[in-house]
């Protein structure tokens, strides 16, 4: 996590900064890191010794090169490494347009430490206003932010349980919404009764109002209705009975009394 975040940040601080001078400048945005991190991620937990050693100094501490597999929490943590590194994900720091204007335009000499202070300090202002209004502007489920939906979109559909990757369905609407309560209740309710082969399999969910969500199987191919999209020949003999199998799960939720939809 630690390699990826500062590898990202710094390549996205610098490329970003490199091109913005162009007349048509090349912008690299934060969702292009998140995306091609999770591969990477991925592939250096796969191939990456486990061994752990230690480092002179750090005392009885062991580290390792490849601590666990990775996980939604460290893409999301290389995500805000390269963030910190950028206008938030969209274009160079804020502040170096600031030492440019006093460098060019005024004529005006600026230490190196004056510079990375000024930068540094614009770029970890907004996580410092997050973290002390975490209470009123990240938690409260009606505070949403357009801009960061593609981010959260991608970070929330799926996510890990016990080393297995799963399906994570959450509930937006106004916190504390007694209709959307009731609703969830009742989704909930249905989905623990449904235990066959054929049908998604319910793991589990979460209770709280900021942040209803459920936990289910999660599936690589998609829907049905999907797949039916791309099927662009006739059915052959082996979807047909693909068809039928899926006709097995169907009937087990009629016999429940459940219509699915």
């Amino acid at each position: 996590m630690w390699f990826l975040g500062l590898l990202s940040c710094g390549l996205l601080s610098f490329l970003n900064q490199f091109f913005s001078y162009r007349t048509e400048p090349l912008i690299i945005t934060q969702i292009t890191v998140q995306v091609a991190v999770l591969p990477i991620g991925h592939f250096l937990a796969a191939v990456l010794p486990t061994a752990k050693f230690r480092i002179p100094g750090f005392g009885s501490r062991l580290f390792s090169l490849n601590p666990s597999p990775f996980n939604m929490k460290e893409h999301v943590l290389i995500s805000i490494f390269a963030n910190a590194g950028s206008a938030f994900g969209n274009g160079s720091a804020y502040a170096v347009m600031i030492i440019d204007i006093i460098k060019a335009f005024y004529r005006r000499k600026i230490s190196f430490f004056a510079g990375w202070l000024l930068i540094i300090t614009t770029q970890v202002l907004g996580y410092g206003w997050a973290g002390l209004l975490r209470k009123y502007v990240v938690e409260p489920a009606h505070m949403w932010w357009p801009s960061t939906l593609v981010q959260v979109s991608l970070f929330r559909y799926k996510g890990a349980y016990r080393t297995q990757e799963v399906a994570i369905k959450v509930l937006k609407s106004e916190c504390g919404s007694s209709d959307m309560q009731r609703q969830f209740s009742q989704e909930v309710y249905i989905m623990r009764k449904v235990r066959h082969k054929i049908v998604v399999q319910f793991m589990g969910d979460c209770t709280k109002p900021a942040s209803l969500c459920i936990v289910t199987e999660y599936m690589s191919g998609g829907n049905v209705y999907d797949y039916l999209l791309k099927q662009k020949c006739t059915f052959r003999l082996p979807s047909l009975l693909k068809v039928a199998i899926l006709s097995k799960g169907m009937t087990y939720l009629h016999q429940n009394n459940i219509i699915h939809r």
